[in-house]
């Protein structure tokens, strides 16, 4: 999976932006970790996920389940 990282000032001012790819992926209904390093202080900070890989399970369900 494929995350943006972007940096915003306190005007909201885009101060950087960055694609950076998590590492072992996220199982489906799960969340993980993971660190962007480098980025510029700021005021805040949002990550989207704008590109990921669907993968089927081992046991043929597709996908995850969620309550």
């Amino acid at each position: 999976m494929q995350v943006l990282v972007e940096a915003f000032d306190a005007q909201g001012q885009l101060v950087e932006r960055r694609f950076q790819w998590v590492p072992g992926g996220v199982p489906p209904g799960n969340r993980t970790y993971f660190e962007v390093r480098h980025l510029p202080p700021a005021d805040r900070y949002r990550v989207t996920v704008p590109y990921y890989t669907w993968q089927d399970r081992p046991d043929g369900v597709f996908g995850g389940r969620f309550p």
